[in-house]
């Protein structure tokens, strides 16, 4: 998920994509979410890619 907050799909490159994540359970659309939150998702999704690095390296 994280790399679909760029705006394209990884498999065919199409921008007509709609982030979705999932908060306790339930999934829910992100299009509606202010700028806090997205901004709060992107972090989450920045140390998830950050931690994946770390662990390959080790």
């Amino acid at each position: 998920m994280t790399e679909t907050l760029l705006g394209t799909c990884q498999e065919c490159g199409s921008d007509r994509i709609e982030i979705m994540t999932r908060v306790t359970g339930f999934f829910s659309k992100v299009n509606g979410w202010n700028k806090g939150k997205i901004g709060e998702l992107r972090n989450r999704a920045d140390a998830k890619a950050m931690n994946k690095k770390i662990l390959a390296g080790a």
